[in-house]
């Protein structure tokens, strides 16, 4: 068995786990939902900033272009 082929099977086998253990415990599956939701919003909250300072930034490297 190559290496790169025990890899995948060994990510294969986390993944089967993960899905068994929510399929098993529902409760864990909202929690997780909640927990990503929240990463969601943290993550477009922060895109935002970037894009605001990104746009202040362009918006003055044109003025002194212009200027």
């Amino acid at each position: 068995m190559s290496g790169g082929s025990f890899w995948r099977g060994m990510v294969l086998g986390v993944l089967v786990g993960v899905a068994a253990v929510f399929m098993v415990n529902p409760q864990l599956k909202s929690e997780t939902r909640a927990g990503l939701a929240r990463f969601r919003q943290g993550l477009r909250g922060r895109a935002g900033r970037i894009f605001s300072r990104a746009q202040q930034e362009v918006d003055q490297a044109i003025d002194q272009v212009t200027s």
